[in-house]
């Protein structure tokens, strides 16, 4: 099976396709796209029915840099292999707790085995940026923003593998007024977008199981 990190980095092209560029298809594999808020890209299988699952399954999330992330730092100093993968450990542990804990307060029970009533959860980070602060005692860096990543969302049945719906979304973390940036208002601030992410996913797993079976256009089927 091809990596999900590889469709990933491959969709997130939908979410930051400039107007000038052709919008998203309306369909992606055997899925619809859906009306979805705060400028979400979001497709579900028509006829799906999300009322038998009462269990997630969570996937540790896969990450990837901007391609170009080296040249677009935003610091003077830059990250040795170690630290760059340590970042992308934090990342995935960061999401994975912050999924956690929204599908639980929805009233989901968290599982590591695939079952007929477990819902697989996929996510990816991809084009991840962030400030690198500067080391040096006599010197601080200063940002409106501590970064930014593009989140992409697969949801399929844990035992069966049949692909249910996806979402992409791209956000700012930690924009606002210029501030000072250290590593601990870094993962601060991104550990604050991820919770938000957590919480519309959650949330939105809930309004589609009460809402269930879903049309073509997200709606229940009359």
């Amino acid at each position: 099976m091809r990596s999900f990190l590889i469709a990933a980095i491959a969709a997130t092209a939908l979410a930051a396709t400039p107007a000038s560029a052709a919008k998203p298809p309306d369909t992606w594999e055997g899925l619809y796209k859906v009306p979805a808020k705060r400028g979400a890209i979001v497709y579900l299988l028509p006829g799906a029915d999300f009322r038998p699952y009462s269990k997630v399954l969570i996937d540790k999330p896969e990450g990837a840099f901007n391609k170009n992330w080296q040249r677009n730092l935003r610091g003077l100093d830059r990250l040795n292999d170690r630290e760059i993968q340590r970042v992308r450990e934090t990342a995935s542990r960061l999401l994975t707790e912050q999924l956690a804990k929204a599908f639980v307060k929805q009233g989901y029970q968290v599982v590591t085995e695939p079952g007929a009533d477990v819902l697989l959860i996929r996510t990816g980070l991809a084009n991840l940026m962030f400030v690198v602060p500067q080391q040096s005692a006599r010197s601080f860096t200063v940002s409106e923003d501590a970064g930014e990543a593009a989140l992409v969302l697969e949801v399929r049945d844990s035992v069966a593998g049949s692909l249910l719906g996806r979402a992409l979304d791209e956000e700012v973390a930690g924009g606002g007024m210029p501030v000072i940036r250290n590593e601990a208002t870094l993962q601060s601030d991104f550990e604050y977008l991820f919770a938000d992410w957590a919480r519309q996913i959650a949330n939105g797993m809930g309004r589609l199981k009460d809402s269930s079976p879903i049309d073509a256009n997200g709606r229940r089927v009359q």
